[in-house]
């Protein structure tokens, strides 16, 4: 798979999960599985996903 930038840490990591050709490494998933909504840090997650949103626009035009 080779190193791919995670969109939420922007760290290079070769394992993880892709959506919507956007890589999130598995640290970041399982850190967003396991938080809280009530978590700052939640918040933090969302807004960094909402790449995801455009990124599907994009795909759709």
């Amino acid at each position: 798979m080779g190193l791919k930038t995670c969109v939420i840490c922007n760290e290079k990591k070769e394992s993880g999960i892709v959506i919507l050709q956007s890589f999130i490494c598995s640290n970041c998933e399982s850190e967003i599985v396991n938080t809280s909504t009530d978590d700052v840090q939640y918040q933090v997650y969302i807004e960094k996903l909402r790449c995801l949103t455009e990124i599907k626009q994009e795909i759709i035009l």
